[in-house]
């Protein structure tokens, strides 16, 4: 790879999200469309609701957006979040799915169309699967899309040490406290 100037840089062309109100208080008006996200907080503390509201909005600014319930499954009470977080049969760019194995998920997002934006409800039904090596090869070998992991949280850091890989790759960090979100990282503006 060859090094680059200074001016090389500046004229790089970085995709982002356009983000409005109220979205954009929390993660800026143009945050990096690619990459990875974190959201993580204890149980029971609103992460799902949060991440399925992010979900729907997110999917209103791509074409196509993969929710992957690996935690609960597509159970009833799954679905009564998808509902409370004003989820429609409208919503056309949001597809749900129960967990995947690493390879599938791969498979499916080496196709064309595949989905841009990947939400993994829970990082901890990866751990099999997913260590720090195949966490870096699963976001090199897909650079152009963002992958958003959520999280448990112990002792007040994300759980377990995957999270905490993830979290020093994350752009941005949601952490869910008392179902409160608290928004930090390298925010688009």
């Amino acid at each position: 790879m060859k090094a680059l100037t200074v001016g090389n840089i500046f004229k790089i062309k970085h995709r982002s999200f356009v983000f409005l109100e109220p979205w954009s208080l929390a993660f800026g008006k143009a945050p990096s469309c690619t990459g990875v996200w974190l959201i993580y907080g204890k149980s029971k503390n609103g992460k799902t609701s949060f991440a399925l509201m992010l979900a729907k909005f997110l999917a209103t600014l791509v074409k196509k957006l993969l929710y992957i319930s690996a935690e609960e499954g597509l159970d009833k009470e799954f679905v009564k979040a998808i509902k409370r977080a004003g989820i429609t049969p409208n919503d056309k760019n949001l597809n749900f799915t129960e967990y995947l194995t690493l390879e599938a998920l791969k498979a499916m997002l080496r196709k064309r169309g595949s989905p841009e934006v990947i939400m993994i409800d829970n990082i901890d039904f990866y751990r099999s699967e997913l260590n720090n090596t195949t966490f870096k090869e699963l976001t090199v070998e897909f650079p152009s899309k963002l992958f958003i992991f959520l999280a448990h949280e112990e002792r007040n850091e994300p759980y377990p040490s995957l999270a905490k890989a993830c979290q020093r790759a994350a752009k941005s960090i949601v952490r869910i406290k008392g179902l409160k979100a608290i928004v930090s990282g390298r925010l688009g503006d």
